[in-house]
């Protein structure tokens, strides 16, 4: 348990570490949101670059509006170095490398980056409104960067518990109140409750159903790139069933990928994908079991 934790919080910090970001601090938080918006249209297939820009227009200039016309240029200036040192421009690049695209993604997503501040900067002056200005210490608008969320998720889950190899399946929903501790992280605490149908066999060789609930109040790391989320948590978990002692608890840890997508409001939707795995230990009558999960969750991040 000790090791699996190790290796899932040293694989969110490497992923935290790989974006290279600007060092000015609303620079750095205009960049990402850009870039978020960015990564958003790519995954719905970016095409045609001047409907993509218009689309993201709104959201853009929500940031832009914010930051002092001093430190976009800055960050143009920032991006075009990149895009630079990626081997841009991306056309040029991509006909140097035998036509793949995969070979200069990160040269185009740049370039997309680029584009789309221009186009924000460039309406800025007639579209912000009044009640947007300039803000020494922006922050960012689709992130957690320096601020207090709630977050809200449903679930539903398959688990199979060993040695028993008894299959379930289930859903929940969970709550979190959390703090952006930086441009990438999250650390939230929560409490989550979940019920299950366990497919058993009964002494007659017949199927027979057993339900039971479970309790947990985790802890999540999450890191943020871009679009992307990787999420890291660690729960004490208690189990109700039917002739079962609920003492000594259970322990789990949990590890999810998703997506998010760009926050036109207080509340942004994402998606995830998980697997987790929890340890029951003996409570002198029922042997040590482990149960492997694997789910979805549908949720909702909350700017407080």
């Amino acid at each position: 348990m000790k090791t699996l934790t190790r290796w899932a919080v040293s694989v969110l910090l490497l992923c935290c570490g790989c974006a290279t970001l600007p060092r000015g601090p609303s620079e750095r938080a205009l960049y990402l949101d850009l870039r978020k918006m960015v990564d958003s249209s790519e995954d719905g297939g970016w095409t045609v670059d001047w409907l993509r820009l218009q689309g993201n227009a709104e959201p853009a200039l929500r940031s832009v509006c914010q930051v002092e016309p001093a430190t976009r240029s800055a960050l143009d200036a920032w991006l075009a170095e990149r895009v630079a040192r990626a081997g841009g421009p991306a056309e040029q690049a991509y006909r140097a490398n035998g036509k793949h695209l995969d070979r200069v993604a990160e040269t185009l997503s740049l370039e997309r980056t680029r584009a789309l501040l221009s186009y924000a900067n460039e309406h800025a002056a007639k579209d912000c409104p009044f009640w947007l200005t300039p803000k020494p210490s922006f922050r960012g608008e689709q992130g957690d960067s320096g601020r207090w969320v709630l977050l809200g998720e449903t679930q539903a889950f398959g688990t199979i518990t060993l040695p028993s190899k008894v299959p379930a399946l289930g859903g929940g929903g969970r709550v979190f109140l959390g703090h952006g501790l930086g441009s990438q992280l999250t650390l939230a605490l929560g409490a989550d409750m979940a019920a299950s149908g366990t497919f058993i066999p009964s002494q007659g060789g017949a199927q027979g159903i057993d339900a039971y609930l479970t309790f947990a109040s985790p802890v999540l790391l999450r890191v943020t790139r871009f679009s992307r989320l990787f999420d890291v948590e660690l729960a004490p978990v208690i189990r109700r069933a039917s002739g079962k002692k609920t003492w000594p608890p259970g322990a789990r840890i949990q590890l999810g990928y998703g997506f998010s997508s760009v926050r036109t409001s207080p509340f942004m939707p994402y998606f995830m994908f998980y697997v987790g795995y929890e340890i029951h230990p003996t409570n002198g009558r029922y042997a040590v079991d482990h149960t492997i999960q694997l789910g979805t969750r549908l949720s909702l991040d909350l700017a407080l």
